[in-house]
């Protein structure tokens, strides 16, 4: 029992201290953009959670063992001694079919713990050694039957089947008499049948645990391990390796629908309810549209492991047209509330010495994604201004230049963070250069995030 408990300890810090938190937008209490501790863990399976019950199955079969020893010794009764044997048998075997399946689930869940906090991205070339060596650390660990309980587990199953079958019952013996004597034919047509019977048992609880924890895969699922291109040929249809891209429909400069290619420029891995998932978002634009001008749509994916594979959970096409160049910009995994995943899209945009950073917020808002808030972050003219040439007509304004930094609060509606906004620098008016310091507060209201006065 000391030993069930020592396991579940490390099991537990293992889970709670090795989870990497995904990049989220900041708490009050930090200064820039960087994580939190979510410390995403995934649930402890039962059969480790309650391994400390091996400890009283051996016990009971050891103490079934003794009773009927002495049952048989000082007084011979055959249903005391069958009853014995019979509740000691099955708690060995309870015992050992336990820490079967607590090894097994222990093993699972250390592989899915190590791959929901991987940090290396699979092209990564160390990718491959550090899989190598969190496999070889999740091996070093076994909890497997030692030899002593696989004997008695053997021993008390065979007196079972003895004493069930009376195929030793003694003649002569007063108490142990059987009506009729027990032939050879009859002693292995009993201990055949008894045999098979526990075969048929183990089998079926073999195997009915196979497919009660392994149900046929649903149509369209990801089966084995995640990959983005397996992901983007069941939401998309087609994937091509080359280009590492989809063939999509989505809209042009005119609105109107055309062929476009789709690629991913985010997929995180968080856990959510105890269940591993992928955020997948993708940028898609319009074949020969990259100018200045030309935005991409944003699609986003959540596909959630399930017994029956990862399967597309989320499906959001054409959340948002943003961006330039044919690109909707920089997407970053985004905490909205203790619970609530969605993401960012970032970009950085000039023109005519004027530069601009923007970031629409996207959240899950009623199992879809919606843009919930959108900012302009940073704002310069140092392209284009200060200029003392008088035969110049522009970059005679002055020198102003903004910046905002973005910050999650403790404070919650809706489920969701307040989100502070604290803007310092200067800006171009009416009246000339002003300053622009200042604290603005959103609050979600159910739909989008809303401005408060403070």
């Amino acid at each position: 029992m000391n030993k069930g408990r020592e396991i579940n300890q490390a099991v537990s810090s293992f889970g709670n201290g090795n989870a990497e938190t995904p990049r989220v937008m900041d708490l009050e209490h930090t200064e820039d953009k960087s994580a939190i501790a979510a410390n995403p863990s995934l649930e402890i399976p039962a059969s480790i959670r309650y391994v400390s019950l091996v400890a009283i199955e051996i016990g009971l079969a050891f103490g079934c063992a003794v009773l009927a020893l002495i049952c048989c010794v000082s007084a011979p009764s055959q249903a005391a001694t069958r009853v014995l044997s019979v509740v000691g048998g099955l708690a060995a075997l309870a015992a050992t079919l336990h820490l079967t399946i607590a090894n097994s689930d222990m093993h699972s869940w250390l592989h899915q713990q190590l791959s929901a906090t991987a940090t290396l991205p699979s092209d990564n070339p160390f990718s491959g050694l550090t899989q190598q060596l969190e496999t070889l650390a999740a091996n070093a660990v076994q909890l497997k039957p030692g030899a002593g309980l696989y004997v008695l587990t053997a021993t008390l199953m065979l007196a079972s089947v003895i004493l069930v079958s009376k195929i030793l019952s003694p003649a002569g013996h007063p108490t142990l008499q059987e009506p009729s004597p027990v032939s050879g034919v009859t002693f292995m047509r009993k201990a055949a049948g008894i045999g098979l019977l526990i075969t048929g048992v183990m089998v079926g609880v073999v195997v009915g645990r196979h497919y009660l924890t392994s149900p046929p895969n649903a149509p369209n699922a990801i089966t084995g391990e995640f990959k983005m291109s397996k992901a983007l040929s069941v939401v998309y249809g087609n994937y091509d390796p080359a280009t590492k891209s989809s063939v999509v429909h989505t809209k042009n400069m005119s609105g109107e629908s055309s062929p476009g290619h789709a690629i991913v420029i985010l997929d995180s891995t968080y856990v959510q309810k105890s269940i591993r998932k992928h955020l997948l978002v993708t940028s898609a634009a319009a074949d020969g549209e990259d100018c200045h001008a030309c935005g991409a749509q944003v699609d986003a994916f959540v596909f959630s492991q399930t017994q029956r594979g990862w399967t597309a959970e989320i499906v959001d096409n054409d959340i948002a047209q943003t961006g330039a160049f044919g690109s909707a910009g920089k997407a970053l995994a985004v905490l909205y509330g203790s619970d609530v995943h969605g993401f960012e899209i970032s970009l950085e945009d000039g023109g005519q010495g004027i530069t601009n950073a923007n970031e629409v917020f996207i959240a899950p808002v009623s199992d879809h994604f919606r843009p919930v808030l959108s900012l302009t972050t940073e704002s310069d003219n140092l392209g284009s201004c200060g200029s003392t040439d008088t035969e110049t007509e522009v970059g005679h304004d002055p020198c102003a230049q903004t910046k905002s930094v973005v910050r999650f609060m403790k404070s919650i509606h809706q489920g969701f963070f307040d989100i502070a906004v604290q803007e310092s620098g200067t800006a171009i008016a009416a009246q000339g250069l002003v300053r622009t310091d200042g604290r603005k507060l959103y609050e979600f209201d159910g739909g989008k995030y809303a401005e408060i006065l403070q």
